[in-house]
Order: structure tokens, then C-alpha cells, then sequence
């Protein structure tokens, strides 16, 4: 007896069995079995046809390149001092500021009613040319004129003939606790001093 054999009387025993037990109702002919066996050992195996292969497709052409995205620019913007106009005058700071700062500063300069050109702040030395320049703190004093010296809402004349209003930083004031006198007090002595500046350019 043959492997193939020993595999249909095991297939046909199992068949007998699950017809006994009601689970299987059909039955299979043995002889089909060894005709077809036959007949495949005959029959000359077919050529596996060769896969039909289709053309590439045509690779998409690629995107261009995503335009950059300008930000829209808050009236605080930080500016490099690139350009060499004459402004009356200009903000600066030793360091990009925060949020809070920024909009600080931002609602200053809707109130001092500022030009595109003098809202910029300034914070990589030198500093542009300008008639006035507002530093904001004392290490934007130190960063950008360090020869200089003075305090919060003095004026002071700079070798290059401009002068120089020092007030308080935003982060200075920040510091503070919302509504505690010491920010309120150093709020308004800003305020006073920048009015200063606003009363040179006066329109």
C-alpha cells in the first residue's frame, strides 16, 4: 500500500465515521481519486505563464516647492538693523521677548500710535541709525552702548550725537505680581517717559 492509499482509507474511514454520527451525509469514489491522480502523473504539468507586466506608470510630477510662510507681524516685531534709514527712533532690547512681553510692547506702541518703521525692536547690536533710540532696561543699555550708563527715564547723549531714553523692560515689569504697586508705579514712569518720545515727533 502507497502513501496515497494509506491517506484515502484514513479520509474514507473518517467520512464513515461523521456519516454515523449524522455530521457528514456525503460520500466519495475512491476510483475518481486514482483517475485523477493518473491522469495528473500523465498530463505534461502546464508552463506557468509569464506575469504580464504592465508599463510604470508615470511618476507625478513633484510638487513645487511650498512658498514660505510670511507671519503676519504683530506691531512689536523684531528687526534685524539691516537698513541704513535715518528713523527718529527705534526700540531695544538685548533679547527676543516673551509673549506676554510682546504684547505688551505691542499695545505701547498702538498707544504711542507708532509707524511701521518705528515698531520694530531691535535686539542684535548696532544698533540702526536713529535720532532717538528707547532702551529697554539696563542690559539693553549695557549690550548696546556699553560706555553708557543711567537709570529708568533718564535721557541720555550718545558720542554718535543721538540720544537714548532708558525705561524698564517688559520683563522687568512682568515680574511683578498683575495690579501689585511696584508694577503699577514702574508702569506708569514707562508711560511718562515714552510720552517724552512722543512729544519729540509730535505730527
Amino acid at each position: 500500500m502507497n502513501r496515497l492509499d494509506e491517506i484515502l482509507d484514513g479520509f474514507e474511514a473518517a467520512l464513515e465515521l461523521e456519516r454515523e454520527l449524522g455530521v457528514k451525509s456525503f460520500a466519495f469514489d475512491r476510483s475518481l481519486l486514482d483517475v485523477a491522480s493518473l491522469q495528473s502523473k500523465e498530463q505534461p504539468q502546464p508552463k506557468v505563464a509569464q506575469a504580464f507586466s504592465s508599463p510604470p506608470l508615470p511618476r507625478p510630477e513633484s510638487p513645487s516647492p511650498r512658498p514660505e510662510v510670511q507671519p503676519i507681524e504683530s506691531p512689536a516685531r523684531v528687526e534685524e538693523p539691516s537698513s541704513a534709514e535715518m528713523r527718529d527712533f527705534v526700540f531695544l532690547h538685548h533679547r527676543v521677548l516673551s509673549q506676554k512681553g510682546n504684547e505688551m510692547m505691542a499695545k505701547i506702541i498702538v498707544a504711542m500710535k507708532c509707524e511701521a518703521g518705528e515698531s520694530s525692536i531691535v535686539i542684535h547690536p548696532p544698533a540702526p541709525p536713529a535720532k532717538v533710540y528707547v532702551v529697554l532696561g539696563s542690559l539693553a543699555l549695557k549690550m548696546f552702548f556699553p560706555e553708557a550708563s543711567g537709570t529708568p527715564g533718564q535721557w541720555i547723549s550718545l558720542p554718535n550725537g543721538s540720544e537714548a531714553l532708558i525705561t524698564y523692560s517688559p520683563e522687568y515689569i512682568l515680574r511683578f505680581q498683575d495690579g501689585a504697586p511696584a508694577q503699577v508705579d514702574a508702569k506708569r514712569k514707562m508711560w511718562a517717559s515714552l510720552k517724552g518720545v512722543m512729544s519729540r515727533f509730535s505730527r
